[in-house]
């Protein structure tokens, strides 16, 4: 390929998506009860549901992988509250955590510690990962590499630090033309906080998702997010999403459904 025929190289967002995920650590909008001490038990047991249980299958994957990895060392590219690190650490896993913003590690550790359960926690870029090659048992991830603005990049990095035959859990890449991605785009409603999405939200199509994990022995996807649920946001566009578009939408047949599916899981082995 010539120098002129080249790609654009991509603009680096690291420092605006670090700004964003300071300002908005993952999980605080779910906080309906401003009473709550930030960082209390009662903080974070009225918000674990709507991380954890909001979203079953995710439950069921480190329910079912847990113990399967339990003594291994995984690395997981993006902690929020540690709601994930928390159930892995609960199975015995030996977790590495990473995260862009120190609000988010802050509170992941507290999240851990009232548990009596532990991490190592760390400031890191996905995309530049502190890391040598081929460390890890276990690569997981949820939710972050599709806002870090260069998800191949951060796809190629999972593979780097990952040992051979070592298994990647993309959990989840946003997929384009999906019920969530229509109702953002014509209904011009953020997807993550009421008062903006993050700096850049990249949303890809199955072939693409395939194409990236191409240095991969094996990948499988499957479609997720597939129902439609309620939101905690007020206002006339939420109530008409709660009170009209969910019970309509999930009359769909799930083979239906699933075509319109929003979320990508991705388990690759290396």
């Amino acid at each position: 390929m010539s120098a002129s025929s080249a790609p654009p190289a991509k603009t680096d967002k690291t420092g605006d998506v670090q700004k964003y995920w300071n300002e908005n650590p993952l999980g605080t909008q779910f906080r309906a009860d401003e009473s709550l001490e930030v960082g209390s038990e009662a903080y974070f047991e009225h918000i674990r549901p709507r991380m954890t249980e909001r979203f079953p299958w995710i439950v069921k994957l480190i329910q079912t992988n847990g113990p399967v990895f339990k003594g291994k060392d995984m690395l997981e590219v993006g902690c929020g509250m540690g709601f994930d690190t928390l159930m892995w650490a609960q199975h015995g896993v030996n977790i590495t955590t990473i995260d862009l913003s120190d609000k988010s590690l802050a509170l992941a550790r507290k999240n851990l510690a009232r548990k009596n359960l532990s991490a190592t926690f760390l400031n890191a870029s996905a995309l530049d990962l502190p890391f040598a090659d081929e460390q890890f048992d276990v690569v997981y991830s949820r939710g972050v590499l599709h806002h870090t603005g260069d998800t191949p990049r951060g796809i190629r990095e999972v593979h780097r630090v990952l040992k051979p035959g070592g298994t990647a859990f993309i959990c989840h890449i946003y997929r384009r033309y999906s019920w969530m991605y229509l109702i953002s785009k014509f209904g011009r409603e953020p997807i993550e906080f009421k008062d903006g999405d993050p700096p850049v939200t990249d949303f890809f199509l199955q072939p693409e998702v395939r194409e990236m994990f191409a240095d991969y022995a094996r990948c499988d996807l499957e479609l997720q997010h597939y129902r439609a649920i309620p939101t905690m946001r007020a206002g006339w566009k939420a109530t008409l999403y709660n009170k009209a578009f969910c019970p309509v939408f999930n009359l769909i047949p799930t083979p239906l459904a699933k075509l319109l599916a929003y979320k990508i899981t991705v388990r690759a082995v290396k």
